[in-house]
């Protein structure tokens, strides 16, 4: 007699089954397109390429290949592991994924851009802040506005990387459905087998 196994439904293997690795890097690669793209939509490419001999590229084209490639390694360093580690404790999900997209993306801008660094007495500055001109710090503190500036770049920046981990779960899910859908090239060894007498 055979054990009868239980059937996996394509949609749940790559959940707990095989991981396809081409469908995680198509994933990762969308991943790290959300950023560049919002850069062209949000600030318009046109304007982009008026800046561009400002910023010394000879177009903006090199800007983007560079946010690409930071936020790959991102999305490589920090958002590969937050997957593999949801998946492996059975808890991979769309809301999971985007809540650990949130921290990802905010948790590198808010560590780097903290206010709070004990800055030298008597050194003040102010900055535009939707279209006001106020004063960031002073006397070395961070004042309110400061500090809503601060979180303000880290909910943007979480935002993103909400963007992002749906774009990376999207893509590879749909790539892990294409790849589970194949037929398997392990033979059935019952088809090789001679016929009873």
């Amino acid at each position: 007699m055979h054990a009868v196994q239980p059937s996996i439904p394509n949609a749940a293997r790559g959940m707990a089954g095989r991981l396809h690795w081409p469908a995680v890097f198509a994933g990762l690669v969308l991943s790290a397109l959300v950023f560049p793209l919002l850069m062209i939509v949000l600030l318009g490419y046109g304007s982009l390429e008026q800046d561009s001999d400002s910023i010394g590229w000879k177009g903006i084209d090199g800007v983007l290949l560079m946010v690409f490639a930071a936020t790959f390694a991102h999305a490589l360093l920090i958002g590969l592991p937050a997957f593999l580690w949801l998946r492996r404790i059975g808890r991979l999900s769309a809301a999971r994924l985007a809540v650990a997209g949130f921290v990802a993306g905010g948790l590198l801008v808010g560590a780097l851009g903290w206010p709070w660094r004990g800055g030298i007495s008597g050194s003040s500055y102010s900055s535009s802040w939707h279209g006001r001109f106020v004063e960031m710090n002073r006397d070395g503190v961070p004042t309110v506005y400061g500090w809503l500036s601060w979180l303000e770049s880290v909910i943007l920046y979480g935002i993103v990387g909400i963007a992002s981990a749906l774009a990376f779960w999207y893509g590879w899910r749909y790539f892990q459905r294409r790849a589970d859908a194949r037929p398997s090239r392990v033979s059935d060894p019952r088809r090789h087998a001679l016929p009873q007498q």
